[in-house]
């Protein structure tokens, strides 16, 4: 995982349309993860240093990339990420929002997780907000690891918030998946999956990346 910040802040000219979209809302969908214990993990991290995330170096949330992987078909070996190119996992938001950021205009908190499948990156994003929709938070790393135009996010991330609970939309570039969830006490959550970010392709097929997307939701819950 690189030393960026996955959500925030949103590069120009997106960061004023993903507080909009914060503001505005459109609604999400499955599976019982909460805004309320992904403020307290990041309440827990503490704050980040010069502005950035708070670094950890494991996971904090129930993801077992292997198992994920196993169940889409996907035969490549696996294993947690961080290492030398960065941590294990991030955390931002709750109590430690920088104000005017969306974690803070939406009050809510953003875990990202870095695992290994073969030879490709794997970061696993799980949002939550008090209000819809959570997803929108998470549009510039949408945007990045799919190598998006700004015409073609909005669609793309309005479309995903707005689909059935617990089933992802896999983007154009076919290695991004981005899943609404339900949040057990009425939040906004979902969950991005993207593989080979950096590249903005990815060696497994869309019904792989569907597969591992669908793996990991369960396991969220």
């Amino acid at each position: 995982m690189k030393k960026r910040r996955y959500g925030l802040p949103a590069p120009l000219p997106f960061a004023a349309l993903a507080l909009a979209w914060l503001l505005s809302g459109c609604t999400s969908g499955a599976e019982p993860v909460s805004v309320k214990e992904l403020v307290r993990i990041a309440d827990e991290a503490g704050p980040g240093k010069n502005g950035k995330p708070a670094e950890l170096d494991a996971c904090p949330l129930p993801y077992d990339i292997g198992k994920a992987a196993e169940a889409a078909g996907v035969t490549a070996g696996s294993g947690a990420g961080g290492g030398g190119d960065g941590p294990a996992a991030t955390v931002e938001g709750g109590k430690y929002a920088a104000s005017g950021d969306p974690l803070d205009v939406n009050p809510g908190a953003l875990v990202s997780c870095a695992f290994r499948l073969g030879d490709e990156d794997v970061e696993v994003h799980t949002i939550g907000t008090e209000r819809p929709s959570a997803l929108a938070v998470l549009a510039p790393a949408i945007q990045a690891a799919a190598k998006m135009r700004t015409e073609d996010l909005a669609a793309y991330v309005d479309k995903a918030a707005q689909g059935a609970p617990g089933t992802p939309l896999v983007s154009g570039s076919g290695n991004v998946a981005s899943v609404p969830l339900k949040d057990a006490d009425g939040g906004s959550t979902g969950l991005v999956v993207a593989v080979a970010p950096d590249a903005g392709k990815t060696s497994l097929s869309r019904a792989q990346i569907e597969g591992l997307a669908k793996a990991l939701v369960s396991q969220a819950g």
